[in-house]
């Protein structure tokens, strides 16, 4: 009877033993840290066509970015750490936002991307590291950017560099610009009929953002 109480007890403490072990270790991770969308993000996409120069653009992107503690955020430092721990950022924009303030031309860009069976274009990242580009302390932190960028429900693989700037009220600004084709995504650049003809737009387009993100509460 001694002898079953004694290995009870020691299993008992070893039992102790490794729930502290994992305690402790679960104590020296670092926090997870989220951003939420908010107003006052904005992205516009820029085109041209036999007839002129066009832009259309929304200001509703929602999505999170989530990342740990030793993320390099201080723009005192003149020179970004690596990143240990990828974050995680996902990004969602309405097609029936994007528009340029014209019927017609949001019918056709709306008909393009497909918005009736896709209504949604999204983008999540894959990885960021630091960028060997110069900067000073105080300026925006700079990355480069690897992403699945999904429109029209066509999915590609986009690379490109974005900057992050600490705003006020806990919020962070994350900037970024792209040029894509949008053959690349299985559209066909409209090509609408006019009292001339056709109007003729060209295969490639430049993107540009700012997202805003909140930090939230835990």
């Amino acid at each position: 009877m001694n002898q079953h109480f004694s290995t009870l007890n020691r299993l008992a403490v070893w039992i102790l033993a490794i729930a502290s072990t994992i305690s402790l270790r679960a104590e020296d991770q670092p926090l997870p840290v989220k951003y939420k969308g908010v107003f006052g993000s904005s992205l516009s996409i820029d085109g041209t066509s036999t007839v002129h120069d066009w832009s259309v653009s929304t200001k509703l992107m929602s999505g999170t970015i989530e990342f740990d503690t030793n993320f390099p955020l201080d723009p005192a430092a003149e020179k970004i750490e690596e990143i240990k721990v990828q974050p995680k950022v996902e990004v969602s924009i309405p097609v029936r936002s994007i528009k340029s303030g014209q019927t017609r031309m949001d019918e056709v860009m709306h008909a393009t991307m497909k918005r009736d069976e896709h209504p949604d274009a999204t983008y999540k990242l894959v990885s960021l590291k630091a960028s060997e580009t110069p900067r000073k302390s105080g300026d925006p932190l700079q990355f480069d950017s690897t992403g699945i960028l999904t429109v029209a429900g066509a999915t590609k693989l986009v690379k490109f560099p974005v900057s992050f700037k600490n705003e006020a009220d806990g919020k962070l600004k994350i900037s970024g610009r792209t040029t894509v084709k949008m053959s690349d995504f299985g559209m066909k650049p409209p090509a609408p009929k006019v009292a001339l003809g056709f109007i003729k737009t060209g295969d490639e387009v430049d993107i540009k953002f700012e997202w805003i993100a909140k930090k939230q509460e835990p």
